[in-house]
């Protein structure tokens, strides 16, 4: 198959950002994901301090990780930002 100008395309469909944030203990990457827009949290150590974002309770495994990740993909809710922290 040939490629012509006639197959060009315009891409209108726009993705949410991945953002993975880096950083040494207590710079504030946490704080920083909690200001999102409507975050939830997927917790795997006790970091949250006095932040009041909604979160699942402390993730021990990988499995109650996924756990958590299955509910939100399976049950409806207003998150519109995931942070695993």
């Amino acid at each position: 198959m040939a490629i012509s100008l006639a197959s060009l395309k315009t891409s209108t469909h726009l993705t949410p950002p991945a953002i993975i944030v880096h950083g040494v203990a207590g710079v504030g990457k946490t704080t920083f994901a909690a200001d999102s827009d409507k975050p939830v949290a997927v917790c795997t150590e006790d970091g949250l301090g006095v932040l009041k974002i909604p979160h699942f309770p402390l993730a021990r495994s990988f499995e109650e990780v996924v756990e958590a990740l299955a509910a939100l993909h399976s049950e409806p809710h207003e998150h519109r930002t995931l942070v695993v922290d």
